[in-house]
């Protein structure tokens, strides 16, 4: 009995000890298919004015999104980390704050967002958790910016 009970501990543990810890990505928050058409829906109507996709780099009124999620989001940020930078610069944007100072330098402080803290939170989740897509020039731009 006890060689199985070691035989069992030793399969456990090769396939649950030796995996990389995900230390904060535990408790972040999943959206549902209607959460996520709703966060979809909100990103689309207060971001994508400004920080759209569409268009070329000299034309823009503000960064592409996958920019700001680029430069918010490190190997060590927690979905929290994100939605709490995020909320806090778009309702209050302030360059000591801001993790884009090229951008803020280039295009101006964003103007502060009237949007409901719930609505934040969705937003920020959808940009932490989806794909964003990016403009057809940016992958290029970035390489050239930050050597990455």
């Amino acid at each position: 009995m006890n060689k199985l009970a070691l035989f069992i501990m030793t399969i456990l543990l090769a396939f649950f000890g030796c995996a990389p810890k995900q230390e904060g990505k535990l408790n972040e928050i999943q959206l549902n298919a209607d959460e996520l058409i709703e966060a979809r829906a909100l990103f689309q109507t207060h971001c994508y004015a400004c920080h759209t996709p569409r268009g070329n780099q000299d034309d823009r009124v503000a960064p592409p999104m996958i920019a700001i999620k680029r430069h918010y989001i490190t190997d060590q940020t927690t979905q929290a980390q994100f939605i709490a930078d995020v909320s806090t610069y778009v309702v209050t944007p302030r360059t000591d704050i801001s993790k884009m100072p090229d951008a803020v330098r280039k295009f101006g402080m964003m103007v502060p967002l009237q949007v409901p803290k719930d609505d934040l939170k969705k937003i920020a989740t959808f940009i932490y958790q989806q794909d964003i897509e990016a403009p057809d020039w940016f992958e290029a731009h970035y390489k050239e910016e930050h050597g990455k």
